[in-house]
């Protein structure tokens, strides 16, 4: 049974990591006139917090180990003259999950969700080069194809997705007969040339494959709990002295805000 937990635990992760990015599309999607039900930066930080909180008492209870495998890489290591290792990982994967929350949340309150979900595949395709030059962990041919194909089926859920016109340099660079063709296959990145939400997707995409690395570093220096708490909460306190030097902290009283669904989405994580 042991053999088989990880691929298991991957895909319940996948399945949740799907509704939780529904519910959040849902809940700081903009209408027409441009207004939230809930706003990114309230999203972001009950999320983190909560997440945050759960995670952390878990992680108490559970036991550092280090896998036989990992190895902290060299680089990172001459490091440790700054502060503790976990402390220097921590700092650098919290900065950069402040980026990828906001520009998530930012992609998919513009951007409809069956063209955020595609351009989020870039991460695993990315992953391979910069957990290969950040870790010095390069995939197997076979790893690698996999990872192609589990990119490949998330931008499948794009196909037959809501139209777009095709972009007016595009336009004139594509013959007009391809012009549906290349629309259909090519549609999520094709949109980051008008679309500001498309071009955070993208970033937050190719930010994450980087934080993954320090992710992962966090984990087997603490524990599989306590380093994505302490990242949540690190995120989830940066958020709140933003909100509160921009005086937005009013925010969390107001009776509209949805506190069973976003608390929900929070345990999703």
């Amino acid at each position: 049974m042991g053999q088989y937990l990880g691929p298991i635990l991957v895909v319940l992760g996948a399945f949740l990591l799907a509704i939780y990015n529904s519910w959040k599309g849902a809940l700081v999607k903009k209408d027409t006139n441009g207004n939230q039900r809930v706003g990114g930066d309230v999203m972001l930080l009950i999320n983190m917090f909560c997440s945050g909180a759960i995670m952390l008492v878990v992680g108490i209870f559970l036991p550092t180990k280090s896998p036989d495998f990992f190895h902290i890489p060299a680089w990172l290591s001459q490091l440790s003259w700054m502060a503790p290792i976990w402390l220097i990982v921590l700092a650098s994967t919290g900065i950069l999950n402040i980026g990828i929350q906001s520009l998530n949340n930012a992609a998919y309150a513009l951007e409809k969700n069956y063209l955020v979900a595609p351009l989020a595949s870039a991460t695993p395709i990315s992953l391979i080069i910069a957990s290969g030059y950040l870790l010095g962990q390069w995939p197997s041919a076979l790893c690698k194809a996999a990872i192609v194909v589990i990119s490949m089926g998330a931008y499948i859920l794009y196909l037959g997705g809501g139209k777009m016109e095709m972009p007016k340099t595009l336009g004139w660079l594509i013959p007009k007969i391809w012009h549906d063709t290349v629309i259909y296959y090519g549609g999520p990145y094709i949109r980051i040339f008008t679309s500001r939400g498309a071009r955070c997707a993208l970033s937050a995409a190719l930010l994450g494959a980087v934080s993954i690395n320090f992710d992962a570093v966090l984990v087997v220096l603490l524990n599989p709990a306590m380093g994505p708490g302490l990242t949540m909460s690190f995120v989830g306190l940066a958020t709140f002295f933003y909100m509160l030097l921009r005086g937005n902290l009013r925010k969390l009283k107001s009776q509209s805000i949805p506190w069973l669904p976003i608390v929900c989405v929070a345990v999703l994580v």
